[in-house]
């Protein structure tokens, strides 16, 4: 029997073409939080000035990532591990001293060149024979 595996699960809907839910709810806030400052001192220039830094930050919570993570996530970590008491030592494993290192077997190597009953020099093996042969053994 086959099933139809869902793709794309790690994907948020998008309300409209670039905008997630959260997306549009950071932007929204940060408008009318401008507002409310906007109305309550009835300046132009505050306005504008709260307008910017709401704005800014709205931007960067909702579109901002570092290192693939979104900015809301990375900031909700930095939290939960400031307020977390856990202290991480490093402890040294104690090794013994060992003065003399062991010796391996030294295996004798064939020899490359054969002198033949002639007195002519032959080749040894060449060294893709002889990784043909190893590769062929194994």
């Amino acid at each position: 029997m086959q099933y139809n595996v869902p793709q794309f699960i790690e994907r948020e809907s998008k309300i409209n073409r670039f905008l997630t839910f959260k997306q549009f709810i950071y932007i929204i806030v940060a408008v009318l939080i401008s507002l409310a400052f906007y109305k309550t001192f009835s300046s132009f220039g505050i306005g504008i000035f709260v307008f910017l830094i709401t704005g800014s930050i709205a931007l960067a919570l909702a579109f901002g990532k570092i290192e693939g993570l979104p900015l809301t996530q990375v900031v909700v970590n930095f939290f939960k591990f400031k307020s977390n008491s856990n202290v991480y030592l490093w402890k040294k494993k104690e090794v013994p001293f060992r003065a003399f290192k062991k010796m391996e077997e030294v295996k004798p190597k064939e020899p490359e060149e054969k002198e033949d009953e002639t007195g002519l020099k032959v080749a040894g093996k060449s060294k893709l024979s002889r990784l043909k042969t190893n590769i062929e053994v194994k």
